[in-house]
């Protein structure tokens, strides 16, 4: 865009209206400052200028436009899309589609954008779904408001890397690819996919409070690294791939009814508190090896259909002080372990 404007954070040139004079910023990597772009309400709530967040997401659906029309005419050979630094105030309200008043252009919101597109073939498109093709990286992006992803189906993989939400994220249930969060932060709203089903992969690292309730997971499922500070809601979700804790601090992991399908791996994670699977099912091997229990461990109703292993388990990771558990059932499993390993001395402790 012309305009004789350039961003001190991307050196774009931005046209006057995307341009934030006192603070030499693009309307991407502005801040939106309190009074400015939004008030306070009385319930403690942003209060966002609407004029000023349709014309972020403006400058946002016209690139993508760009993007658009070059993959139409077959002239679009790189799907790798970044948005790195950029602070997005709220999204955009979504609304549903109504026939009966053909409401298509109101369906352009957010990362959509209602035009006509006319390909040479005269097949024209009037929403730009184009993002769903991306391979997109958020990288150190802020998020202000709720994070509202949950109307579009990637098929490539999307990746969250050193980002804050301010007031949590939502995804699609649909997505075809992985989805993955690297070094992220969630502040005072919990990360939920409380009642999610996910077809594609789904990745975490170090990040913090989530409740994954009611959730089915149908690939891999990466949280490795983590440090969770709250609580980690584990109630009912069934793990149908590959599942991996490895190296994660959980302050107060509830597993209750959770079904881990396939190999699950929670070696030198640490529980700070009480761990109890309750009613949990292990259908492939489960993997304790130098996993840190500081309560007690509780596996009296956790069934255990294959192998598990839990060697150098303990509840203290300096000293390998012997681990705590809540009841003879635990113990027993434990033992059964080494017995079968042929860890004599393990065994009868």
């Amino acid at each position: 865009m012309n305009g004789g404007f350039i961003c001190s954070v991307c050196d774009e040139e931005v046209d006057e209206k995307y341009f934030d004079i006192e603070q030499k910023r693009c309307i991407l990597h502005c801040e939106k400052k309190e009074n400015d772009w939004y008030v306070i309400s009385s319930n403690g709530e942003k209060d966002w200028n609407e004029k000023k967040v349709d014309k972020f997401w403006k400058y946002i659906q016209d690139e993508l436009d760009s993007l658009y029309k070059l993959d139409l005419l077959g002239d679009l050979y790189d799907f790798n899309h970044s948005y790195e630094g950029v602070i997005f105030p709220a999204f955009q309200k979504e609304v549903e589609y109504n026939p009966y008043v053909d409401n298509i252009e109101d369906l352009g919101t957010n990362f959509y954008s209602y035009g006509v597109f006319e390909t040479p073939q005269d097949y024209i498109e009037d929403i730009n779904k184009i993002i769903n093709k991306l391979s997109i990286k958020f990288i150190s992006c802020t998020f202000l408001d709720f994070a509202n992803f949950k109307k579009y189906h990637f098929k490539r993989e999307i990746v969250f890397d050193k980002c804050k939400f301010k007031n949590g994220i939502a995804l699609s249930t649909m997505n075809e690819s992985k989805v993955k969060f690297t070094h992220c932060g969630f502040f005072n709203k919990k990360l939920n996919f409380n009642q999610s089903i996910f077809e594609s992969s789904i990745e975490f690292d170090n990040c913090k409070d989530i409740d994954f309730s009611e959730s089915e997971f149908h690939k891999e499922f990466i949280f490795k690294n983590c440090s969770v500070r709250g609580k980690a809601n584990f109630y009912n979700t069934n793990f149908k791939g590959f599942a991996d804790f490895t190296g994660t601090k959980f302050q107060n992991a509830h597993f209750e009814k959770a079904h881990f399908e396939d190999i699950v791996i929670f070696a030198e994670a640490t529980f700070e508190s009480d761990l109890d699977f309750k009613n949990t099912k292990f259908t492939d091997k489960a993997i304790f090896r130098d996993t840190t229990v500081e309560g007690q461990l509780n596996l009296r109703e956790a069934v255990f259909k294959d192998e598990a292993d839990f060697l150098d388990i303990n509840s203290n990771k300096k000293n390998r002080q012997m681990i705590s558990v809540a009841n003879r059932e635990t113990a027993r499993i434990i033992k059964n372990f080494h017995d079968q390993a042929n860890n004599i001395i393990e065994a009868n402790r």
